[in-house]
């Protein structure tokens, strides 16, 4: 293939041109990432606030041995003291750094989610 080094052999690319070694598994992801938020969600409304003035990160190491990253931040949903949104975003540290799968929740202040 033009313009790839000699060193990636292009049976090692995919439809997209981006080498399959280098693509983060999508499945394994979003199964950490919905781990980490099924945590938050069995926390109390007041507990998520300290989300919003300080965001969560982990590293943790998914089945296949890929490390990944996970950041888990809250905001106001639409007024201060209202309903909270829960987001939570991962990476493997490569080009999905720049574009991380992302899932997220509302949690209002009576504890139920929308």
């Amino acid at each position: 293939m033009a313009g790839l080094p000699e060193a990636i052999p292009s049976q090692l690319m995919t439809a997209g041109s981006i080498p399959t070694w280098y693509a983060m598994d999508r499945n394994e992801a979003h199964g950490l990432l919905r781990q980490q938020l099924d945590r938050h969600r069995t926390r109390p409304h007041r507990e998520l606030q300290s989300l919003i003035a300080e965001p969560e990160v982990v590293e943790l190491e998914g089945p296949s041995g890929t490390r990944f990253c996970i950041e888990v931040l809250a905001v106001w949903d639409s007024q201060v003291g209202g309903d909270i949104r829960v987001i939570g975003s991962i990476d493997d540290g490569g080009w999905r750094a720049f574009k991380p799968l992302s899932d997220d929740f509302i949690m209002r202040p009576d504890g139920t989610q929308v």
